[in-house]
């Protein structure tokens, strides 16, 4: 996997995930106010 986001058995890796997608969560978030 390129990004390092799921394992070698494809279960997502929460923390990493987060960190990659964390300004469009933020994003999200800020739009929702």
């Amino acid at each position: 996997m390129k990004r390092d986001l799921l394992t070698p058995i494809l279960k997502k890796k929460r923390p990493q995930m987060l960190k990659y997608y964390q300004n469009i969560i933020d994003n999200m978030y800020k739009s929702a106010k």
